[in-house]
């Protein structure tokens, strides 16, 4: 066993001992996530319904329809994991806020997209849109950068702040008198979404 270990390339030995030091951050996502079903299971004033992506690219989301039902959609059980993450944030933010179009609002903005694409990984790592080693992976740049098939990101809002931040760093960013780096309002929003959220329709 110890000689076919040895003769691995270095890359899947990484990788493995990655999945294996992630291990209990695992197991405590996956705790955290009976959690989040019971917090649904615990919310006397909505009617929660699991149904397929309408969306041609598999998109989840969650949305109310006609009868006042709140549909969660999903095309794995993972997707559903991830939507009702976004849900159980959103019930322990004072309730669900929907749009004008009736999807739900994601109060917690980045926060809460990292917060729901690593309980999906801790509940099935292969029902994600892009492989990760691991959930430490699984970051503010991970969500940023995700993208369909045809190149488009996943979350737009996300990533051209995203870009706009690796273009000033690139090229430096302003000095204020004090002579403290100044960045533009579009990279602050990518920086500061870790501490405060920002509204957008849940993915």
């Amino acid at each position: 066993l110890h000689r076919r270990v040895r003769q691995l390339p270095t890359e899947v030995v990484f990788r493995h001992a990655q999945q294996h030091l992630a291990l209990p951050g695992r197991i405590g996502r996956l705790k955290h996530i009976k959690a989040t079903i019971d917090d649904l299971i615990a919310d006397s004033i909505n009617r929660y319904r699991f149904v397929y992506p309408q969306s041609s690219e598999g998109d989840s989301h969650v949305y109310k329809d006609g009868n006042g039902v709140v549909l969660i959609e999903g095309a794995t059980d993972g997707m559903h994991i991830h939507e009702m993450e976004h849900i159980a944030n959103s019930l322990h933010r004072g309730g669900l806020k929907f749009d004008g179009n009736h999807y739900l609002i994601n109060q917690g903005g980045m926060t809460d997209e990292v917060a729901a694409y690593k309980s999906q990984y801790a509940f099935d790592p292969n029902s994600l849109k892009v492989y990760a080693n691991s959930m430490i992976e699984i970051t503010h740049v991970y969500v940023a950068e995700l993208k369909y098939d045809n190149g488009a990101p996943v979350h737009p809002e996300y990533w051209f702040a995203y870009l706009q931040l690796q273009k000033e760093l690139k090229h430096g960013t302003q000095q204020s008198d004090s002579g403290v780096a100044v960045v533009s309002d579009s990279s602050m929003y990518f920086l500061s979404n870790s501490k405060r959220g920002l509204i957008g329709k849940d993915k």
